[in-house]
Protein backbone atom coordinates (compact mmCIF):
# COMPACT_ATOMS: atom_id res chain seq x y z
CA UNK A 1 0.00 0.00 0.00
CA UNK A 2 1.18 3.64 -0.65
CA UNK A 3 2.96 5.57 2.57
CA UNK A 4 4.47 9.11 2.79
CA UNK A 5 7.36 8.52 -0.03
CA UNK A 6 4.78 7.17 -2.46
CA UNK A 7 3.08 10.74 -1.51
CA UNK A 8 6.40 12.76 -2.44
CA UNK A 9 6.81 11.05 -5.57
CA UNK A 10 3.39 11.11 -6.93
CA UNK A 11 2.73 14.64 -5.92
CA UNK A 12 5.99 16.01 -4.58
CA UNK A 13 6.67 17.94 -8.58
CA UNK A 14 3.71 20.19 -7.57
CA UNK A 15 4.44 23.45 -5.63
CA UNK A 16 1.68 24.31 -3.24
CA UNK A 17 -0.65 26.69 -4.82
CA UNK A 18 -4.71 27.56 -5.38
CA UNK A 19 -5.83 24.11 -7.37
CA UNK A 20 -3.29 21.37 -5.43
CA UNK A 21 -3.85 23.03 -1.86
CA UNK A 22 -1.78 22.35 1.53
CA UNK A 23 -3.01 19.43 2.58
CA UNK A 24 -2.67 16.93 5.59
CA UNK A 25 0.01 15.10 4.05
CA UNK A 26 2.01 18.11 3.82
CA UNK A 27 1.46 18.94 7.04
CA UNK A 28 2.56 15.09 8.05
CA UNK A 29 5.70 15.66 5.92
CA UNK A 30 7.18 18.83 8.27
CA UNK A 31 6.12 17.08 11.36
CA UNK A 32 8.75 14.48 10.37
CA UNK A 33 11.15 17.36 9.14
CA UNK A 34 12.13 18.55 12.66
CA UNK A 35 13.63 15.36 13.27
CA UNK A 36 16.74 16.09 10.53
CA UNK A 37 20.03 16.65 12.18
CA UNK A 38 19.92 20.43 11.61
CA UNK A 39 22.68 20.18 14.89
CA UNK A 40 25.67 18.98 12.67
CA UNK A 41 25.89 21.38 10.15
CA UNK A 42 25.83 24.95 10.09
CA UNK A 43 22.80 26.89 8.44
CA UNK A 44 22.10 29.87 7.18
CA UNK A 45 19.56 32.63 7.63
CA UNK A 46 17.88 31.62 4.76
CA UNK A 47 18.42 27.93 4.74
CA UNK A 48 16.21 26.03 2.68
CA UNK A 49 15.00 22.22 1.85
CA UNK A 50 17.17 22.13 -0.73
CA UNK A 51 20.15 23.80 0.03
CA UNK A 52 20.19 21.92 3.34
CA UNK A 53 19.75 18.52 1.75
CA UNK A 54 23.18 19.40 -0.25
CA UNK A 55 25.06 19.90 3.34
CA UNK A 56 23.73 16.23 4.59
CA UNK A 57 23.77 13.99 1.30
CA UNK A 58 26.76 12.17 2.42
CA UNK A 59 25.72 11.90 5.80
CA UNK A 60 25.51 7.91 6.70
CA UNK A 61 21.95 6.59 7.64
CA UNK A 62 23.39 6.55 11.30
CA UNK A 63 24.00 10.61 11.52
CA UNK A 64 20.11 10.52 11.19
CA UNK A 65 17.88 9.82 14.47
CA UNK A 66 15.06 7.97 12.59
CA UNK A 67 14.75 5.44 10.46
CA UNK A 68 13.46 6.97 6.96
CA UNK A 69 14.49 10.40 7.59
CA UNK A 70 17.45 10.52 4.64
CA UNK A 71 14.47 9.41 2.34
CA UNK A 72 12.39 11.85 3.39
CA UNK A 73 14.80 14.77 2.72
CA UNK A 74 16.02 13.42 -0.43
CA UNK A 75 12.32 13.36 -1.44
CA UNK A 76 11.84 17.04 -0.14
CA UNK A 77 14.46 18.42 -2.19
CA UNK A 78 13.67 16.47 -5.36
CA UNK A 79 10.48 18.05 -5.88
CA UNK A 80 8.60 21.93 -5.87
CA UNK A 81 6.30 21.30 -3.51
CA UNK A 82 9.10 21.63 -0.29
CA UNK A 83 12.12 22.38 -2.24
CA UNK A 84 12.37 25.84 -2.68
CA UNK A 85 10.56 26.36 1.59
CA UNK A 86 12.69 28.34 4.33
CA UNK A 87 12.85 27.27 7.19
CA UNK A 88 14.39 29.75 10.30
CA UNK A 89 14.71 29.52 14.10
CA UNK A 90 15.95 26.20 14.59
CA UNK A 91 16.45 25.26 18.33
CA UNK A 92 17.98 22.67 20.30
CA UNK A 93 18.46 22.68 24.07
CA UNK A 94 19.19 19.62 25.68
CA UNK A 95 19.51 19.58 29.61
CA UNK A 96 20.26 16.48 31.56
CA UNK A 97 19.91 18.54 34.90
CA UNK A 98 16.41 19.51 34.03
CA UNK A 99 15.51 16.54 32.26
CA UNK A 100 14.85 18.47 29.00
CA UNK A 101 15.30 17.25 25.36
CA UNK A 102 14.05 19.98 23.21
CA UNK A 103 14.09 21.06 19.66
CA UNK A 104 11.68 22.87 16.94
CA UNK A 105 12.15 24.39 13.42
CA UNK A 106 9.67 26.62 12.10
CA UNK A 107 9.48 26.24 8.29
CA UNK A 108 8.19 29.34 6.21
CA UNK A 109 5.44 27.30 3.68
CA UNK A 110 4.52 31.05 1.53
CA UNK A 111 5.27 34.42 2.92
CA UNK A 112 1.43 34.40 4.98
CA UNK A 113 1.87 30.50 6.29
CA UNK A 114 3.93 29.36 8.74
CA UNK A 115 4.42 25.75 10.29
CA UNK A 116 5.72 25.53 13.85
CA UNK A 117 6.97 21.73 13.90
CA UNK A 118 8.65 20.21 17.20
CA UNK A 119 10.38 17.26 17.30
CA UNK A 120 9.52 14.36 19.19
CA UNK A 121 11.23 11.48 21.23
CA UNK A 122 14.67 10.66 19.45
CA UNK A 123 16.59 7.19 20.64
CA UNK A 124 18.01 9.01 23.52
CA UNK A 125 17.32 7.85 27.25
CA UNK A 126 17.08 11.61 28.37
CA UNK A 127 14.27 12.06 25.48
CA UNK A 128 12.30 8.86 27.10
CA UNK A 129 12.78 9.67 30.55
CA UNK A 130 10.98 12.93 29.15
CA UNK A 131 8.04 11.41 28.29
CA UNK A 132 7.51 9.05 30.93
CA UNK A 133 7.70 12.20 33.18
CA UNK A 134 4.32 13.25 31.20
CA UNK A 135 2.68 10.34 32.85
CA UNK A 136 2.48 11.67 36.12
CA UNK A 137 2.83 15.89 35.63
CA UNK A 138 2.46 18.49 33.17
CA UNK A 139 4.30 21.88 32.60
CA UNK A 140 7.57 19.79 32.43
CA UNK A 141 10.63 21.32 31.01
CA UNK A 142 10.15 20.48 27.33
CA UNK A 143 6.46 22.03 27.47
CA UNK A 144 7.36 25.05 29.13
CA UNK A 145 10.35 25.39 26.53
CA UNK A 146 7.62 25.02 23.67
CA UNK A 147 5.66 27.67 25.00
CA UNK A 148 8.51 29.71 25.07
CA UNK A 149 9.43 29.25 21.22
CA UNK A 150 6.32 29.59 20.35
CA UNK A 151 5.51 33.18 21.92
CA UNK A 152 8.48 33.68 20.62
CA UNK A 153 7.86 32.70 16.51
CA UNK A 154 4.32 34.35 16.95
CA UNK A 155 6.24 37.57 17.90
CA UNK A 156 8.46 37.11 15.83
CA UNK A 157 6.17 37.20 12.26
CA UNK A 158 3.34 39.05 13.84
CA UNK A 159 1.24 38.60 10.85
CA UNK A 160 1.39 35.16 9.04
CA UNK A 161 -1.30 32.37 9.86
CA UNK A 162 -0.04 29.46 11.86
CA UNK A 163 0.06 25.54 11.83
CA UNK A 164 1.47 24.11 15.07
CA UNK A 165 2.50 20.00 14.66
CA UNK A 166 4.57 17.16 15.60
CA UNK A 167 4.99 13.39 15.81
CA UNK A 168 4.89 11.86 18.84
CA UNK A 169 5.92 13.90 21.99
CA UNK A 170 6.39 16.88 19.48
CA UNK A 171 2.49 16.52 19.16
CA UNK A 172 1.86 16.98 22.32
CA UNK A 173 4.05 19.98 22.55
CA UNK A 174 2.00 21.16 20.14
CA UNK A 175 -1.16 21.14 21.10
CA UNK A 176 0.28 22.38 24.59
CA UNK A 177 1.84 24.90 23.30
CA UNK A 178 -1.17 26.40 20.90
CA UNK A 179 -2.99 26.32 24.26
CA UNK A 180 -1.17 28.57 26.27
CA UNK A 181 -0.80 30.90 23.41
CA UNK A 182 -2.59 34.47 24.21
CA UNK A 183 -6.43 34.30 23.08
CA UNK A 184 -4.77 36.51 19.81
CA UNK A 185 -2.64 34.90 18.96
CA UNK A 186 -4.58 31.03 18.72
CA UNK A 187 -7.03 32.93 16.42
CA UNK A 188 -4.49 33.51 13.94
CA UNK A 189 -4.39 29.50 14.29
CA UNK A 190 -5.56 27.41 11.51
CA UNK A 191 -4.77 23.60 12.69
CA UNK A 192 -2.91 22.19 15.46
CA UNK A 193 -1.67 18.42 14.69
CA UNK A 194 -1.06 15.95 16.93
CA UNK A 195 0.51 12.40 15.32
CA UNK A 196 0.53 10.20 17.49
CA UNK A 197 1.13 12.02 20.58
CA UNK A 198 0.11 11.46 24.38
CA UNK A 199 -2.85 13.43 25.53
CA UNK A 200 -2.93 15.97 29.35
CA UNK A 201 -4.09 14.82 32.92
CA UNK A 202 -7.99 15.84 33.09
CA UNK A 203 -7.36 19.06 34.71
CA UNK A 204 -4.87 20.27 31.38
CA UNK A 205 -7.94 19.62 28.84
CA UNK A 206 -10.64 21.57 30.93
CA UNK A 207 -8.33 24.91 30.51
CA UNK A 208 -10.23 27.73 28.31
CA UNK A 209 -7.08 27.99 26.15
CA UNK A 210 -7.64 24.30 25.26
CA UNK A 211 -11.36 24.43 24.83
CA UNK A 212 -10.57 27.74 22.64
CA UNK A 213 -8.49 25.78 19.99
CA UNK A 214 -10.47 21.93 20.12
CA UNK A 215 -11.96 22.06 17.08
CA UNK A 216 -8.71 22.92 15.12
CA UNK A 217 -6.53 20.05 17.29
CA UNK A 218 -6.29 17.14 14.90
CA UNK A 219 -4.70 14.19 16.87
CA UNK A 220 -3.91 11.48 14.66
CA UNK A 221 -3.88 7.77 15.58
CA UNK A 222 -2.68 4.27 13.84
CA UNK A 223 -5.13 1.11 14.63
CA UNK A 224 -2.98 -0.34 17.68
CA UNK A 225 -1.53 3.06 19.19
CA UNK A 226 0.19 2.99 22.36
CA UNK A 227 1.39 6.52 22.89
CA UNK A 228 -1.26 8.16 21.66
CA UNK A 229 -3.72 6.47 23.93
CA UNK A 230 -1.82 7.90 26.87
CA UNK A 231 -3.45 10.52 29.29
CA UNK A 232 -6.74 12.14 28.13
CA UNK A 233 -7.64 13.71 24.76
CA UNK A 234 -10.20 16.36 24.79
CA UNK A 235 -10.83 16.16 20.75
CA UNK A 236 -12.03 13.19 18.67
CA UNK A 237 -9.37 11.02 17.56
CA UNK A 238 -8.78 10.25 13.47
CA UNK A 239 -7.93 6.59 13.19
CA UNK A 240 -6.05 5.79 10.46
CA UNK A 241 -4.41 2.38 8.77
CA UNK A 242 -0.93 1.00 9.34
CA UNK A 243 0.79 -1.44 7.89
CA UNK A 244 3.37 -1.85 11.20
CA UNK A 245 3.12 -4.32 13.79
CA UNK A 246 1.60 -3.18 17.51
CA UNK A 247 4.14 -1.04 18.37
CA UNK A 248 5.61 0.07 15.12
CA UNK A 249 3.00 1.69 13.78
CA UNK A 250 4.13 4.57 15.41
CA UNK A 251 6.31 4.98 12.57
CA UNK A 252 4.46 7.79 10.60
CA UNK A 253 6.29 5.94 7.50
CA UNK A 254 4.20 2.78 8.13
CA UNK A 255 0.82 4.65 7.73
CA UNK A 256 -1.44 4.17 4.78
CA UNK A 257 -2.03 7.32 2.57
CA UNK A 258 -4.75 7.70 -0.48
CA UNK A 259 -3.71 10.24 -3.18
CA UNK A 260 -3.68 13.88 -0.56
CA UNK A 261 -4.88 11.92 2.43
CA UNK A 262 -4.47 8.82 5.00
CA UNK A 263 -6.86 6.45 4.92
CA UNK A 264 -9.13 6.15 7.68
CA UNK A 265 -10.65 3.51 10.11
CA UNK A 266 -13.45 3.65 12.49
CA UNK A 267 -11.89 2.46 15.90
CA UNK A 268 -9.04 1.37 17.55
CA UNK A 269 -8.10 -2.22 17.96
CA UNK A 270 -9.24 -4.42 20.67
CA UNK A 271 -4.89 -4.23 21.85
CA UNK A 272 -5.16 -0.72 21.77
CA UNK A 273 -8.37 -0.14 23.82
CA UNK A 274 -7.05 -2.77 26.48
CA UNK A 275 -3.44 -1.02 26.84
CA UNK A 276 -5.22 2.42 27.20
CA UNK A 277 -7.40 0.48 30.03
CA UNK A 278 -4.78 -0.85 31.79
CA UNK A 279 -2.62 2.18 31.93
CA UNK A 280 -5.41 3.81 32.84
CA UNK A 281 -5.98 1.71 35.72
CA UNK A 282 -2.19 1.88 36.78
CA UNK A 283 -2.61 5.74 36.64
CA UNK A 284 -5.79 5.57 39.16
CA UNK A 285 -4.31 3.50 41.72
CA UNK A 286 -0.56 4.74 41.82
CA UNK A 287 0.18 8.59 43.11
CA UNK A 288 2.32 10.80 40.96
CA UNK A 289 4.73 10.56 43.90
CA UNK A 290 5.23 7.12 43.78
CA UNK A 291 5.47 7.07 39.27
CA UNK A 292 8.21 9.97 39.78
CA UNK A 293 10.26 7.91 42.45
CA UNK A 294 9.98 4.43 40.48
CA UNK A 295 11.09 6.51 37.05
CA UNK A 296 13.92 8.46 38.87
CA UNK A 297 15.26 4.58 40.37
CA UNK A 298 15.12 2.79 37.37
CA UNK A 299 16.62 5.92 35.18
CA UNK A 300 19.56 6.23 37.44
CA UNK A 301 20.37 2.65 37.95
CA UNK A 302 20.45 2.58 33.76
CA UNK A 303 22.13 5.73 33.33
CA UNK A 304 24.66 5.00 35.99
CA UNK A 305 25.33 1.55 34.41
CA UNK A 306 27.13 3.55 31.87
CA UNK A 307 28.11 7.02 32.04
CA UNK A 308 28.73 7.54 28.72
CA UNK A 309 25.58 6.33 27.39
CA UNK A 310 23.12 8.62 25.54
CA UNK A 311 20.88 5.84 23.53
CA UNK A 312 19.42 2.91 24.32
CA UNK A 313 21.95 1.30 21.53
CA UNK A 314 24.76 2.65 23.51
CA UNK A 315 23.61 0.39 26.49
CA UNK A 316 23.07 -2.73 23.79
CA UNK A 317 26.59 -2.66 22.57
CA UNK A 318 27.92 -2.28 26.31
CA UNK A 319 25.76 -5.06 27.91
CA UNK A 320 28.40 -7.25 29.26
CA UNK A 321 30.20 -4.44 31.23
CA UNK A 322 26.34 -2.49 31.55
CA UNK A 323 24.59 -5.28 32.79
CA UNK A 324 26.73 -6.28 36.25
CA UNK A 325 26.92 -2.40 36.99
CA UNK A 326 23.26 -2.10 36.70
CA UNK A 327 22.21 -5.13 38.69
CA UNK A 328 24.99 -3.60 41.33
CA UNK A 329 23.22 -0.66 41.50
CA UNK A 330 19.62 -2.08 41.82
CA UNK A 331 21.15 -3.89 44.96
CA UNK A 332 22.38 -0.74 46.92
CA UNK A 333 18.78 0.65 46.53
CA UNK A 334 17.58 1.75 50.10
CA UNK A 335 14.29 -0.04 51.73
CA UNK A 336 11.77 2.98 50.30
CA UNK A 337 13.48 2.86 46.80
CA UNK A 338 12.57 -1.52 46.72
CA UNK A 339 9.48 -0.93 48.21
CA UNK A 340 8.20 1.41 45.75
CA UNK A 341 9.36 -0.93 42.54
CA UNK A 342 7.57 -3.49 44.15
CA UNK A 343 4.55 -1.41 44.13
CA UNK A 344 4.51 -0.35 41.18
CA UNK A 345 5.03 -3.43 39.41
CA UNK A 346 2.69 -4.95 41.55
CA UNK A 347 0.06 -2.46 40.95
CA UNK A 348 0.85 -2.54 37.07
CA UNK A 349 0.01 -6.49 36.77
CA UNK A 350 -2.66 -6.20 39.26
CA UNK A 351 -4.02 -3.19 36.44
CA UNK A 352 -3.18 -5.24 33.32
CA UNK A 353 -5.18 -8.69 34.82
CA UNK A 354 -8.07 -6.64 36.35
CA UNK A 355 -8.48 -5.36 32.82
CA UNK A 356 -8.12 -8.54 31.42
CA UNK A 357 -10.18 -10.18 33.80
CA UNK A 358 -13.32 -7.64 32.64
CA UNK A 359 -12.60 -8.01 29.11
CA UNK A 360 -12.68 -11.68 29.41
CA UNK A 361 -15.91 -11.79 31.46
CA UNK A 362 -17.16 -9.19 28.08
CA UNK A 363 -16.27 -11.60 25.60
CA UNK A 364 -17.48 -14.84 27.52
CA UNK A 365 -21.50 -13.13 27.29
CA UNK A 366 -22.83 -12.73 24.10
CA UNK A 367 -22.64 -8.92 22.02
CA UNK A 368 -26.10 -8.97 20.72
CA UNK A 369 -29.45 -7.81 22.41
CA UNK A 370 -31.08 -11.00 22.78
CA UNK A 371 -33.77 -11.87 25.37
CA UNK A 372 -34.35 -14.75 26.53
CA UNK A 373 -31.21 -15.84 26.50
CA UNK A 374 -30.44 -18.94 28.48
CA UNK A 375 -27.59 -19.41 31.29
CA UNK A 376 -25.34 -22.74 31.08
CA UNK A 377 -24.97 -24.44 33.10
CA UNK A 378 -27.06 -23.43 36.20
CA UNK A 379 -26.81 -25.70 39.00
CA UNK A 380 -26.50 -29.72 39.34
CA UNK A 381 -29.82 -30.41 38.40
CA UNK A 382 -29.66 -29.08 35.01
CA UNK A 383 -32.17 -26.31 35.57
CA UNK A 384 -32.16 -24.16 33.35
CA UNK A 385 -32.81 -20.35 33.86
CA UNK A 386 -33.25 -17.41 31.78
CA UNK A 387 -31.97 -13.18 31.74
CA UNK A 388 -32.20 -10.50 30.33
CA UNK A 389 -29.30 -8.50 28.60
CA UNK A 390 -29.71 -5.87 31.47
CA UNK A 391 -28.24 -8.60 33.54
CA UNK A 392 -24.89 -8.62 31.88
CA UNK A 393 -23.06 -5.82 34.01
CA UNK A 394 -24.03 -7.63 37.28
CA UNK A 395 -22.91 -11.08 35.92
CA UNK A 396 -19.07 -9.27 35.29
CA UNK A 397 -18.94 -7.82 38.72
CA UNK A 398 -19.93 -11.74 40.23
CA UNK A 399 -17.46 -12.30 37.99
CA UNK A 400 -14.68 -10.72 39.36
CA UNK A 401 -16.38 -10.88 42.52
CA UNK A 402 -15.76 -14.79 43.02
CA UNK A 403 -11.81 -14.34 41.38
CA UNK A 404 -11.12 -12.09 44.11
CA UNK A 405 -12.42 -13.71 46.63
CA UNK A 406 -10.87 -16.58 45.96
CA UNK A 407 -7.32 -14.90 45.56
CA UNK A 408 -6.89 -15.95 42.25
CA UNK A 409 -6.13 -12.35 40.95
CA UNK A 410 -3.46 -11.55 43.68
CA UNK A 411 0.44 -10.71 42.47
CA UNK A 412 2.03 -14.35 43.23
CA UNK A 413 -0.43 -15.73 40.31
CA UNK A 414 -0.17 -13.18 38.06
CA UNK A 415 2.68 -15.82 36.26
CA UNK A 416 0.28 -18.02 35.40
CA UNK A 417 -2.16 -18.46 32.71
CA UNK A 418 -4.44 -15.64 32.95
CA UNK A 419 -7.53 -17.32 31.50
CA UNK A 420 -7.44 -20.21 33.64
CA UNK A 421 -7.14 -17.49 36.53
CA UNK A 422 -10.39 -16.10 35.48
CA UNK A 423 -12.61 -18.66 33.51
CA UNK A 424 -13.27 -20.84 36.16
CA UNK A 425 -16.14 -18.55 37.51
CA UNK A 426 -17.16 -16.88 34.17
CA UNK A 427 -17.86 -19.95 32.74
CA UNK A 428 -20.39 -20.84 35.98
CA UNK A 429 -22.23 -17.65 33.64
CA UNK A 430 -21.34 -18.52 29.76
CA UNK A 431 -24.18 -16.85 27.98
CA UNK A 432 -25.52 -19.06 24.46
CA UNK A 433 -28.08 -18.22 22.33
CA UNK A 434 -30.54 -20.98 22.31
CA UNK A 435 -30.02 -22.80 19.10
CA UNK A 436 -33.28 -22.54 17.06
CA UNK A 437 -34.87 -25.48 15.66
CA UNK A 438 -33.46 -26.65 12.15
CA UNK A 439 -35.54 -25.98 9.05
CA UNK A 440 -36.30 -28.90 7.52
CA UNK A 441 -34.97 -29.49 3.89
CA UNK A 442 -37.18 -29.19 1.00
CA UNK A 443 -38.59 -32.54 -0.08
CA UNK A 444 -37.99 -33.73 -4.11
CA UNK A 445 -40.98 -34.60 -6.01
CA UNK A 446 -40.13 -38.68 -5.12
CA UNK A 447 -39.72 -37.99 -1.89
CA UNK A 448 -43.22 -36.34 -1.70
CA UNK A 449 -44.79 -39.16 -4.04
CA UNK A 450 -43.41 -41.75 -1.14
CA UNK A 451 -44.57 -39.65 1.67
CA UNK A 452 -47.94 -39.49 -0.06
CA UNK A 453 -47.92 -43.51 -0.97
CA UNK A 454 -47.24 -44.27 2.66
CA UNK A 455 -49.80 -41.99 4.58
CA UNK A 456 -52.71 -43.81 2.04
CA UNK A 457 -51.04 -47.37 3.00
CA UNK A 458 -51.61 -45.63 6.85
CA UNK A 459 -55.15 -44.82 6.32
CA UNK A 460 -56.48 -47.95 4.94
CA UNK A 461 -54.42 -49.64 7.66
CA UNK A 462 -56.21 -47.61 10.33
CA UNK A 463 -59.73 -47.69 8.67
CA UNK A 464 -59.61 -51.73 8.45
CA UNK A 465 -58.18 -52.08 12.00
CA UNK A 466 -61.33 -49.60 13.47
CA UNK A 467 -64.18 -51.26 11.14
CA UNK A 468 -62.85 -54.57 13.03
CA UNK A 469 -63.16 -53.14 16.34
CA UNK A 470 -66.52 -52.13 15.60
CA UNK A 471 -67.67 -55.84 14.66
CA UNK A 472 -66.14 -57.52 17.63
CA UNK A 473 -67.70 -54.50 19.84
CA UNK A 474 -71.23 -55.37 18.55
CA UNK A 475 -70.96 -59.11 18.96
CA UNK A 476 -69.68 -58.98 22.51
CA UNK A 477 -72.35 -59.66 25.55
CA UNK A 478 -72.85 -56.09 27.58
CA UNK A 479 -71.63 -56.86 31.74
CA UNK A 480 -72.89 -55.20 34.01
CA UNK A 481 -70.90 -52.62 36.12
CA UNK A 482 -69.96 -53.51 39.56
CA UNK A 483 -71.30 -51.75 42.08
CA UNK A 484 -69.35 -48.96 44.40
CA UNK A 485 -68.92 -49.65 47.92
CA UNK A 486 -70.77 -46.75 49.70
CA UNK A 487 -74.10 -46.73 47.94
CA UNK A 488 -74.10 -42.53 48.20
CA UNK A 489 -71.27 -42.90 45.68
CA UNK A 490 -73.26 -42.37 43.02
CA UNK A 491 -76.77 -42.06 41.45
CA UNK A 492 -79.14 -44.21 40.22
Amino acid sequence: MANLFDYLEWRGDIPICKEVPFCELDGMVLARFAYLPFDKVTLRDDETVGSFWTKIEDFADSEYKLDGDRDLIKWMAAGARFRDMVFTDYVQDISKNDERQFSAVTIHIDADHLYISFCGTDSTLLGWKEDFNMSFMYNVSGQVAAVDYAKMITEKYPTQKLRIGGHSKGGNLAVYSATLLPPETQQRIEKVCNYDGPGFPEEFIQKPGYNAIIDKIHTYIPQDSVFGRLLEHGESLEVVKSTGNTIYQHNTYTWEVMADHLIRLEAPTDASNFNRQSLRRVLEITTPEERMLFLDTVYDAVTSSNESARTFSDIKNSLLTSLPKFVYTMGTLTETQRKNIYTILTDFAKAYWEVFAENTASRLLPLGNVSPIQVNPVDESGTVEYMDRKDKDSIKEQILKEAQEADELKAETWTSNPIQMVAPYAKRYLVTKKDPEPAPEPESKKQKKKAKKKAKKQARKETKKAKKQEKKSKNQAPTRPTPKSNEHDYEI
